[in-house]
């Protein structure tokens, strides 16, 4: 194809004119993306996957499954479709829905970045969000598999930015409020920057054998996304 002379007759083929119309279309699209971008395939985000809802029902955009098995027969760096199933597994690697989906639907999830996610805040402080075995709700806490970038003030279920994808174990400075029993649980408040921010369960199940630590005794904690508990990981001396 070639530039008309001003006062010429146009004449144009059905096939001159559709390509014409094409490369319209692509020009647009280009625009959509930015003036001087040429994209000739799209990225792959390594933390976006596509998961079959294998839960028992709906799910909301916000949502968290366990990743389970693929579903097809070949897995390709664009092709990573995973089963999403209620979190049932030792240790799982999970990931946030990110659209609404009906049973057996297909659907984007993020296992790893930022992303909004529906968070059931416990207490107005909570910093992380939890994976709660049988659940597909997100749960606030102080130590998670997401990190909470940002929420609503007060509690209850609010919609929050978070990182999902927190995988270290989280410290925390905290004291006794019960008597944490050898072998047991008890309570404990969690500090942050020195001021107690909330209370959880803390369970004594590892380095057993010491005895049972008194209520007023400061702690160590770290959460476990394994076990999805608070568990003692240092105590300070009692006379």
């Amino acid at each position: 194809m070639f530039p008309a002379a001003p006062g010429d007759p146009l004449k144009i083929s059905a096939s001159d004119y559709n390509a014409a119309v094409e490369a319209g279309r692509q020009w647009m699209r280009q625009r959509r993306l930015g003036v001087g971008g040429q994209v000739d395939t799209p990225a792959i985000n390594h933390g976006l996957i596509w998961i079959r809802n294998s839960t028992s029902g709906s799910l909301s955009r916000g949502a968290v499954v366990e990743l389970s098995t693929p579903i097809v027969d070949t897995l390709t760096p664009r092709v990573l479709w995973l089963d999403g199933i209620v979190r049932a597994g030792v240790d799982p690697v999970c990931a946030v829905v990110l659209d609404p989906v009906s049973q057996l639907g297909i659907v984007p999830a993020l296992m790893s970045g930022v992303c909004l996610a529906d968070v059931d805040i416990i207490d107005a402080d909570n910093t992380h969000a939890r994976v709660v075995p049988g659940s597909t709700q997100l749960r606030g806490d102080f130590g998670g598999y997401c990190r909470i970038v940002y929420k609503p003030t007060g509690t209850g279920v609010k919609t929050c930015v978070v990182q999902v994808g927190e995988t270290r174990t989280v410290r925390r400075k905290a004291r006794a409020t019960t008597t944490i029993t050898d072998g047991g649980s008890g309570s404990a408040d969690i500090y942050i920057s020195g001021v107690a921010r909330g209370n959880v369960t803390v369970h004594y199940n590892w380095l057993t054998g010491s005895g049972n630590i008194s209520s007023g005794i400061d702690l160590f904690i770290d959460y476990y996304h394994d076990e999805d508990k608070w568990v003692v990981a240092d105590a300070e001396c009692e006379l």
